[in-house]
């Protein structure tokens, strides 16, 4: 049994949904949730350090 992360999984099925529908993200939050997917490991680290220390 081989687990994955689900990740690039949901990424693609939020970009596969607007071109079935025709429309744009339906919210702000699938969107913001792409771009997090598209960051390198350390950008990520560096945003959640970044946040901690405001």
């Amino acid at each position: 049994m081989k687990i994955t992360s689900i990740g690039p999984i949901v990424v693609q099925e939020l970009k596969d949904a607007p071109r079935a529908t025709g429309k744009p993200f339906a919210s702000p939050l699938a969107q913001e949730l792409e771009n997090y997917m598209k960051l390198t490991p350390a950008q990520r680290i560096r945003e959640a350090v970044l946040k901690s220390l405001a």
